[in-house]
């Protein structure tokens, strides 16, 4: 029998990799140009600063832990501040892609930090479309 409804599970994967792509309307997003600016600029510190923690050539815990405080910090910044626009999705998404795939081949990052990042953003994304459930 040929499947002509779309599941729920694929309308997600859809509505994901259209919303990454920059593709999807996103109807209920904020109108204001800047509404997630300030989400956006701390996102882009985030990832540079993962970047210099990658880059770090020392082993010392107190380097390590010196550079990894102010990235909890943004961390928990960030997972405060909810997105309301296509463009503040992006930017919470591009966390959530480094963790998953943007690392220098060989790093033993958690895995659980992509998923969490994952599921925030579609959280984000599905609240900006009503479905708050």
């Amino acid at each position: 029998m040929a499947r002509t409804a779309t599941s729920r599970r694929d309308a997600l994967r859809f509505g994901i990799a259209a919303a990454a792509a920059g593709t999807a309307p996103i109807a209920a997003a904020s109108a204001e140009p800047d509404a997630d600016a300030e989400l956006v600029g701390l996102c882009d510190e985030i990832i540079e600063r993962l970047k210099g923690y990658e880059a770090c050539e020392s082993d010392e815990d107190e380097v390590l832990d010196a550079i990894w405080k102010p990235i909890r910090a943004l961390e928990d910044r960030i997972e405060a501040i909810e997105a309301t626009s296509t463009r503040g999705l992006l930017a919470k998404a591009r966390i959530a892609r480094w963790w998953a795939e943007d690392r220098p081949a060989g790093a033993t990052w958690d895995d659980s930090c992509a998923a969490q990042w994952t599921g925030q953003v579609v959280k984000e994304l599905l609240a900006i479309h009503g479905d708050k459930a």
